[in-house]
């Protein structure tokens, strides 16, 4: 392992490479990794990367987004951010001008604070800073919706999986709407499984304190829970029940070192799993199968059939693999 010094300007001219690649989609994981470990311990940088962020974003009708990545190559400074950032500004002022002298009545002109829609396809993972600095990581199949800018108080919007590390601040309330159920934090780590097919909410608090809301199904009543670090809590959309419990954690979060532990998971829950993490489809109409419950690990590098021969070891299936589908059942057992 060697280190390398670099002075101020070398170290802004790669973290603007950096800037550049990330918002054109580019970045690989080596630098995603630099880049965001810059951004959490340097609160100037991070600043700097949510203008440029909206610079950009207000840039993106200019047609030759390559005379704009050259001109960020060639410049040695931030400069070109608050250059860009000024640019669209202007051409936004314009555009407000000109819809005031079409007419339009002043009070239909609002200024919405827009919204951030980040979702991952099955099989990815992603590693997100928001606004107020609260760091989250999306697990695969996922979808998150945030402002670009908190107000009063920080809320998301979640269906998926994600584990979240919220930043303390307690005049600004975090909550994650999760569509039946409520998170309510105010400075914590938690993962959050939230899929709408799943029908039911499974929420693990690994340090901290959150509150948890869900409303009654038949009744407008809304019960809030308080949950303790090592505890989770599931509940359902479709029935008032509630399952608390104190677990291993480690089983809930691991999957953001590309681990997925399970312990007396039944085998449909590892299904839905492996379908999500390998973006395949896995079928079987055996009830037994489904009901059976098993303990073990697997790596995102395996694959879909190395799960199945280690599922085969303690019960004896069948399956066939046609495309991205593979069809399960269980052979004859005669004990």
């Amino acid at each position: 392992m060697f280190r390398v010094k670099l002075s101020q300007s070398c170290i802004l001219y790669t973290m603007e490479n950096l800037f550049i690649k990330y918002f054109t989609q580019s970045l690989s994981e080596e630098e995603k990794i630099i880049l965001f470990d810059r951004l959490e311990n340097d609160p100037d940088l991070k600043e700097e990367f949510f203008k440029s962020q909206k610079a950009w974003a207000l840039a993106g009708t200019i047609d030759d987004k390559q005379h704009i990545n050259n001109k960020f190559k060639r410049t040695s400074s931030f400069t070109i951010f608050k250059r860009v950032y000024a640019a669209a500004s202007i051409l936004l002022l314009v555009g407000l001008v000109a819809l005031i002298f079409l007419s339009i009545p002043s009070k239909k002109i609002l200024f919405k604070n827009e919204l951030v829609t980040i979702t991952t396809g099955n099989g990815k993972q992603l590693k997100q800073i928001l606004p107020d600095g609260s760091i989250v990581w999306l697990n695969g199949g996922t979808k998150i919706s945030f402002p670009k800018k908190f107000g009063k108080t920080r809320e998301v919007k979640l269906e998926g999986e994600a584990y979240f590390e919220v930043t303390k601040d307690k005049t600004h309330p975090f909550c994650i709407n999760a569509g039946f159920a409520k998170v309510k934090v105010l400075g914590t780590g938690f993962n959050v499984v939230a899929f709408a097919a799943d029908k039911h909410m499974v929420t693990t608090l690994v340090h901290g304190k959150i509150i948890l809301e869900t409303s009654s199904n038949n009744k407008n009543e809304v019960t809030k829970m308080e949950m303790s670090p090592g505890q989770q809590i599931v509940t359902f959309s479709d029935k008032d029940e509630i399952l608390r419990k104190w677990v291993n954690t480690s089983l809930y979060t691991s999957w953001m070192d590309g681990v997925y532990r399970f312990q007396e998971e039944y085998f449909w829950q590892i299904a839905l799993r492996v379908e999500r993490d390998f973006n395949i489809r896995m079928h079987t109409n055996d009830e037994a199968l489904k009901n059976k419950r098993y303990t073990g690990a697997f790596r995102k590098t395996d694959d879909a059939l190395k799960i199945l021969r280690f599922i085969n070891l303690s019960t004896p299936i069948r399956y066939s693999m046609k495309g991205n589908d593979i069809y399960i059942s269980l052979r004859n057992i005669n004990h």
